[in-house]
């Protein structure tokens, strides 16, 4: 079947094939949702709907929404072992993207998050309805036993995002029972020291984005075939053409690609792509 799950006040849609049918859905106050279904003995948890009170106080309210969430997590007594990836959705995120990474850097430090597992994540400018600065979703996976199912994947072709002060893993690997999953974080035109690629030409980008991705995938023993979700985003849209161009050159499926208007964490970066890769095993 198909386990879908929207988000109602900002931007959110992701899909997930499962072979269970049975997906529970359940809400907690300031209206925070949760959906969860078993698949392969193993169960994912998705929360969305994360946006704090709105302040004037952008960092406060990023700080206060991974507070939300780890509260979600205990309540469900769910480790951060289990904390697969999150999404923030960042209204002007030019403005305050730097007190974005130092807020997300403070509560995984409170949480010891840092020795445990960092999650892959997107952090994308799109706006909600609230106003609030930010919009957060996650997804968790447990399972039977006290195994990790979650486990880090490095980017041959970069360097840590930890390097540059943004607490996020390049990747990664969800050990699902039978099949394992890829997930790769929002990525973009970032080099081995961190420095953005290509300034001025969204067509380079894209190419050195996908030999990125792609080296991820292969380090894995993944390819673009097993890819069953992707995200891809410009801050103009006339720009999707390069990204078209290249999936036409390299005889690449876009069946499971979504593009879509979204601002990027740096004003240089013209294009960023997040994607899901499945094989069995």
């Amino acid at each position: 079947m198909l386990f879908s799950y929207g988000q109602q006040n900002s931007f959110d849609l992701q899909l997930i094939c499962t072979d269970d049918k049975d997906v529970v859905s359940e809400s907690s106050e300031n209206n925070i949702y949760c959906n969860s279904v078993e698949h392969n003995k193993r169960r994912l948890h998705y929360f969305y709907n994360i946006i704090p009170d709105k302040t004037n106080d952008c960092y406060d309210q990023a700080y206060r929404s991974f507070f939300m969430l780890g509260n979600l997590l205990k309540r469900k007594h769910i480790s951060y072992t289990s904390l697969a990836r999150t999404w923030l959705y960042l209204d002007s995120i030019l403005d305050w993207y730097d007190e974005l990474n130092r807020a997300r850097t403070d509560f995984y430090e409170k949480e010891d998050i840092f020795s445990i597992l960092i999650p892959a994540s997107t952090g994308i400018g799109v706006s909600n309805e609230l106003g609030s600065c930010i919009s957060l979703s996650a997804l968790a996976v447990t399972g039977e036993d006290a195994c990790q199912y979650v486990s880090p994947v490095e980017s041959p072709m970069q360097c840590s995002a930890v390097d540059y002060k943004s607490s996020f893993s390049r990747s990664v690997e969800i050990d699902l029972k039978g099949s394992k999953r890829l997930i790769i974080s929002g990525t973009a035109s970032i080099d081995e020291q961190g420095d953005t690629l290509y300034q001025v030409s969204a067509g380079k980008q894209v190419g050195h984005t996908m030999r990125v991705v792609n080296a991820i995938l292969d380090h894995k023993d993944y390819s673009w075939d097993n890819v069953v979700r992707a995200i891809v985003y410009f801050p103009d849209l006339s720009n999707r053409k390069y990204f078209d161009d290249y999936c036409k050159k390299n005889n690449l499926d876009r069946s499971a690609v979504l593009v879509v208007s979204g601002v990027v964490c740096r004003d240089n970066l013209l294009f960023e792509i997040e994607l899901d890769a499945v094989k069995s095993v």
